[in-house]
């Protein structure tokens, strides 16, 4: 039997919106609006539509899907 190594889908790059970013402690939260939808306040390590949400700073978010990475800043 042959197994073929197949490449995960590629996630499709969501319309996210970063709006706002907020600290407390260690636990970090992005305020975020996907695809012109209601915002939602996020943590670290969930996901949006197939991204992870990988890291936070003061004002930018680092997206990871499939070996690819996104940065999206505060007031783009």
């Amino acid at each position: 039997v042959i197994v073929a190594d197949v490449p995960p889908p590629e996630a499709e790059l969501p319309q996210v919106r970063l709006l706002g970013v907020m600290s407390a402690g260690t636990r970090t939260q992005v305020l975020i609006s996907v695809d012109d939808q209601e915002p939602i306040w996020l943590t670290e390590g969930q996901k949006i539509q197939g991204w992870t949400i990988a890291k936070a700073g003061e004002d930018w978010l680092e997206l990871a899907a499939n070996k690819k990475t996104m940065r999206l800043e505060l007031y783009e």
